[in-house]
Formats: C-alpha cells, structure tokens, sequence
C-alpha cells in the first residue's frame, strides 16, 4: 500500500479535467469550492500533497455527479458548467478538425504526383507533394502553365543514383577559382589545397591563382618548407644559436655527455659571472653538483 492511502484512505478519490489526483475533504456551497488534498507524488517511499481549494469548474460534471456535488448546486449555476463544458468541447473538436484539415493534401499539390520516375533508368522515388512544388518552383504559376513546367522537369529529371548529389554545406564562394588540388609541379604528386590560405596569398586574383597552382611544390620538393636542412630534423634554429653546441660533456665522476640549451647555458654563465666557453669546458651535471644555490627568501614576520 502507498503512503497515500495509509494517510488519506479515508477520503474520496477524483481527478480533475486535468487528470490530477485528489482527495475530497469537504464540498462547501458558499465558496462553490471543494476543500481537497492534491496528491502530487505517490510512490512506496515518498508522498507529496498539498491542500487546495479546487473550483467547480475545474471538474467534470460527470465526476460531481460520481461526488454527489451535482444535486447541491443551484440551477443557475449547473446552467454555467453545462455551458462552459459544452463550449470547451466545441473548442476541443475544432482544433481536432484544423488538425486533420492541416494534413490533408492541399488542392494546389493535387496535381503533382507522388512517385517520379528517373528520366535515365526510370525507377521511381517518392518526393513530398510539398518538397516537389517548391523544387520546381511552381508557386509563380498557376493553371496549364504549372502543368508544362512540371512535365517539362519531370522530362529531365534524374534519380540520386544516376545523378549522385553532392552532401555537405555549399563551398565558400570566394574559392570558385581554387582548385581542391593540384599535382606537383616536380613530382607530380597530387596535393590538396587549402583554399583559404591560397586566396590570402593571391588575394582572390585569378591569374595569381592560376600562378600559383602552375608552379606549386609539394613539401618533399619545396625547399622552403619544414626540413630546410635537407637531412637532419628538427626545426629551423634561431640564427643566434648557430654552431653552438648540442651537448657538454660533464667534469665530474660521470662523465657523461649532457644536452644543453643555448639561453640556459647563457643564463647560468652570467650568474656564475663566467664566459660560456668556460662554462661549458667545465661543465658539471645536477649528479655532479652542477646546480647553482638559490637564496631562500626570508617571511617578514607580522608585527
């Protein structure tokens, strides 16, 4: 048993025109309202309820009469329910009629027919009435027109096989004139372009593009493009750092040879107040005691 009906079994069940559930406590004729709880969650765990003072208007008059309320009511006032539910009835049924109206086939699509067939291999697709009048573009005429222009596309019209369409959002039109790709003009590998830097580095103009395509080198072939030294790897140093050494070899029991960074290297051996050349000649890893001290900054103490 739910904790609704351990708390509430004594009153009478209803629901009201919109399905919620009650429980009646008292009906009172002076306020036309029914003293009521409203169960809102009802489960084995858990029981919400709230109190209410619910109009008649809101009920049925078919749940009243269940209630016996009907006959309590003055004439007067079952005249106005009668009339309010008669009237959300009518309102009721019209949108229903709208509702249907609305789906059935309009009279200007009556003409269009439902399964075309390809002009090319003549199988046939269905295409919305709706989908074909705006395809065809038939809401600029009317009449035996309307009839020429369809029969005069339908003569041309190829299915999605024989004419596959192309998916996906429009191309940019900015990039009309840009190929997708082109070969190299070494090697002849075909390469994708990347449209929008292409229209920056010619700004659109399209014997620049035609140009630039013409003489396009892949990155195998460009010699400007990432390996500039042809054979090693990494990329291009900084000018400054030119010649200088990779690693140090360390002066300590280890021996080993260290990789160094160049602005380190020059860091440290200004605040040892050393060259780097000497630096690096008497180099000595963090195993050796290569570390440089810091100096622990002291806390100001709170007066």
């Amino acid at each position: 048993m739910n904790i609704a009906e351990k708390l509430f079994g004594h009153y009478v069940s209803f629901q009201d025109k919109d399905e919620l559930n009650y429980k009646m406590i008292k009906y009172y004729d002076k306020s036309q309202a029914i003293n009521c709880w409203r169960i809102d969650a009802d489960t084995k765990g858990e029981c919400k309820s709230s109190f209410v003072q619910l109009p008649l208007d809101l009920i049925s008059i078919e749940t009243l009469k269940t209630l016996q309320i009907w006959n309590k009511i003055s004439k007067e006032d079952q005249e106005i329910l009668v009339s309010d539910e008669e009237a959300e009835k009518r309102s009721v049924n019209k949108r229903m009629e709208e509702v249907r109206a609305g789906r059935r086939g309009k009279e200007e699509y009556a003409f269009l027919p439902r399964e075309v067939p390809c002009s090319e291999c003549g199988d046939t697709e269905y295409i919305a009435p709706s989908v074909l009048y705006r395809k065809i573009g038939l809401s600029t005429v009317e009449g035996e027109a309307a009839i020429e222009k369809l029969n005069e596309w339908l003569s041309t019209h190829k299915c999605s096989k024989c004419a596959p369409r192309r998916r996906g959002r429009v191309r940019n039109p900015l990039y009309v004139d840009i190929p997708r790709s082109v070969p190299c003009s070494d090697c002849g590998k075909d390469c994708t372009l990347n449209a929008k830097s292409v229209y920056e580095l010619t700004k659109g103009k399209k014997d620049d593009i035609d140009k630039y395509c013409k003489e396009y080198l892949c990155r195998s072939c460009n010699p400007d493009w990432g390996s500039w030294l042809k054979g090693g790897k990494g990329r291009k140093p900084n000018p400054e750092n030119v010649g200088f050494p990779k690693t140090a070899k360390c002066v300590g029991s280890c021996g080993k040879d260290i990789p160094i960074v160049p602005n380190h290297i020059r860091g440290k051996a200004a605040k040892l107040g050393i060259t780097v050349d000497e630096l690096i000649g008497n180099y000595r890893c963090r195993s050796c005691g290569g570390v440089i001290p810091h100096k622990k900054k002291r806390k100001k103490k709170n007066v």
